[in-house]
């Protein structure tokens, strides 16, 4: 018996020796691969600024279930007015919302139009398409609006130190938060919001943004004796770093992004640079 626990003791022994003397993984990941910004939740499921008077191949206007249901969910079939909808297509399931504002300037900027899901035509019939729903974000209600289905990757980038208060500006284009996903009035990580840079700052997915905001103080406060006084800053504060978000897509003017890092609580009107 003692041989055999000998033997046995020795052969563990050989394998522990033997596995810690292994070459590593040819396709280990380092640590400093890209990593995944946001989720297919935070690209398919959010939406893009786009034009006021935008066009669509169509609207849903029925379903075969709709005697029964007053809006429609995955695997449900819809029928659709045809606006240019085709057989065998894909087609996002869109919700036009609220029209979005520059903050500083208050100048239009397009309307957000929210992704509720994506159906596949199964056929079409003169004026009406026949439509399976095959993904769904929310309920798909009759008015919901279709056009061509264009897939959107998780952007992947690799993340760096995030910017303190003793980093000086780096001279790069500066933006501003100016809409947040459903309403969002604190913003902190994970949460998705639209910045008005786009495409036309040179802005790419994966991209990263520094936000900020000047700590500006109160033109009254109350001193040490417990009164309310005027008080004037006699020095420009510096500005205050916030945290950080990283852009999912982008547009022409606008990009939707998410916060990926903070240090203080955000809101709408804070101030982003170009990282």
């Amino acid at each position: 018996m003692r041989r055999k626990s000998l033997a046995t003791i020795s052969g563990v022994l050989t394998a522990i020796a033997l596995a810690a003397a292994a070459p590593a993984p040819l396709f280990a990941q380092s640590v400093d691969a890209p990593q995944p910004m946001g989720s297919e939740a935070d690209v398919n499921c959010f939406g893009y600024v786009g034009p006021e008077n935008e066009s669509f191949s169509g609207t849903v206007v029925s379903g075969d279930a709709v005697y029964e249901q007053s809006a429609f969910s995955f695997q449900d079939v819809v029928y659709a007015s045809n606006g240019g909808i085709r057989a065998g297509d894909d087609y996002w399931l869109l919700a036009p919302r609220d029209e979005i504002f520059d903050i500083p300037e208050g100048r239009p900027l397009g309307r957000f139009t929210q992704y509720i899901g994506k159906a596949h035509a199964l056929c079409v019939k003169d004026q009406v398409a026949i439509l399976e729903i095959t993904a769904a974000c929310t309920d798909v209600p009759i008015g919901t609006m279709l056009k061509p289905f264009d897939p959107i990757p998780v952007p992947l980038a690799r993340r760096t130190p995030m910017l303190v208060n003793c980093d000086d500006p780096n001279g790069k284009r500066v933006g501003t938060i100016v809409f947040a996903r459903d309403g969002v009035e604190n913003l902190s990580d994970g949460v998705d919001v639209i910045v008005d840079l786009g495409a036309d700052t040179g802005l790419a997915p994966g991209d990263f943004l520094t936000i900020f905001r000047y700590a500006v103080p109160h033109t009254f406060d109350i001193d040490f004796n417990g009164e309310l006084r005027s008080y004037t800053a006699a020095i420009a504060p510096p500005r205050t770093v916030l945290g950080e978000l990283a852009i999912l897509t982008v547009g022409d003017h606008t990009a939707t992004a998410q916060i990926v890092n903070m240090t203080h609580s955000m809101q709408v009107g804070d101030l982003v640079e170009v990282k």
